[in-house]
């Protein structure tokens, strides 16, 4: 079984060392996100065939199951357990990019501070920083103090075109799910 539990554990290791990481690496995010997603039913495929070609069948039969319940976790909840572990290692940093932000006087001092790595929304008080970008689809972690990402999904489309929906992680920190 430890052998089972130990092909598991590196399965999970490789995307929770990416969002640990205390800086911003969006597209090694998303990868990280893609090996999670696409190695879970090779796991489960291969625990399946282990249950009827070897002799070890109950820890097969746990593995698989293991295998099955985590890949569903992390289908559903994947992006948003990743944000709230990379936010835990990143708020700090984020943190004072916003303190910065809220002393700067001009939309031009904002977009030097900012760098590349974060978008302040013209008309609310939200900042975006990038978490995760993949070719279509980049769930990103905002900053929204006035609690505009907490309605409902409908009314996300007004303040940003590409937003389609929100989960509350924090505090004042959000999950924001983008796209095409």
């Amino acid at each position: 079984m430890s052998r089972y539990l130990g092909v598991i554990f590196v399965w999970l290791l490789v995307p929770l060392l990416v969002v640990c990481l205390p800086i911003d690496v969006p597209g090694i995010t998303c990868l990280a996100m893609l090996f999670l997603f696409l190695i879970g039913p090779c796991l489960a495929i291969s625990f399946f065939a282990l249950f009827f070609l070897t002799r070890n069948k109950p820890q097969a039969l746990l593995a698989l199951f293991i295998v099955g319940a985590l890949w569903l976790f992390s289908l559903w909840q994947g992006f948003a357990v990743g944000a709230r572990i990379h936010l835990l290692v990143n708020e700090g940093r984020y943190a004072e990019k916003i303190r910065l932000l809220t002393q700067a006087r001009s939309e031009q001092e904002k977009e030097r501070i900012c760098g590349g790595e974060c978008i302040v929304h013209p008309k609310m008080p939200l900042v975006t920083f990038h978490y995760c970008h993949c070719l279509s689809f980049w769930p990103d972690i905002v900053y929204d103090p006035g609690g505009a990402l907490a309605v409902d999904k409908t009314k996300l489309r007004k303040l940003d075109f590409y937003l389609h929906d929100s989960r509350h992680l924090t505090t004042f920190w959000y999950i924001g799910y983008y796209g095409d």
